[in-house]
């Protein structure tokens, strides 16, 4: 079965909506995952008694293994979101409108996810929930970053 020209244009357009919904669907949400780890990460140190070592040690490993698990659904869900944007490039060119999608760099989640990493891990070392360290950690990646 052939669908006449304006059919297809129909067709094409509706698909062309369903893809840009997810895009922005997913995009949407993205910021949530890594500030969620962060937070995670704060609230479960902040509470945690830091005169048991053991606990400390084993809350962390733990928090830098989930953080690594993050890392990999942030690059994950990145692929997904940026073939939908190649998706649409391509439909915006076959419907013959202007392309305006560009794909996104995953840098700003990456940093916000590393600094996390890094901040367990020098809880891990230090074997201290010290804000300087903190502090430190932030202010280096930040200045990495710019």
């Amino acid at each position: 079965m052939s669908l006449n020209p304006n059919e297809l244009h129909n067709a094409q357009l509706t698909q062309f909506k369903i893809l840009h919904e997810r895009a922005v669907l997913y995009a949407s949400r993205m910021w949530q995952v890594p500030f969620v780890y962060i937070a995670s990460t704060g609230v479960t140190l902040v509470r945690i008694d830091e005169n048991n070592t053991l606990n400390v040690i084993l809350v962390t490993i733990g928090f830098v293994v989930f953080g690594i698990f993050v890392w990999q659904i942030v690059k994950n869900i990145m692929e997904r979101i940026n073939k939908l944007l190649i998706d649409i490039i391509a439909m915006e060119r076959k419907l013959g409108v202007t392309v305006t999608v560009v794909p996104q760099k995953p840098t700003p989640y990456y940093a916000i996810i590393l600094i996390g990493i890094l901040l367990n891990f020098s809880v891990l070392v230090t074997k201290t929930i010290s804000i300087s360290n903190w502090e430190f950690l932030i202010a280096k990646t930040l200045k990495c970053l710019a």
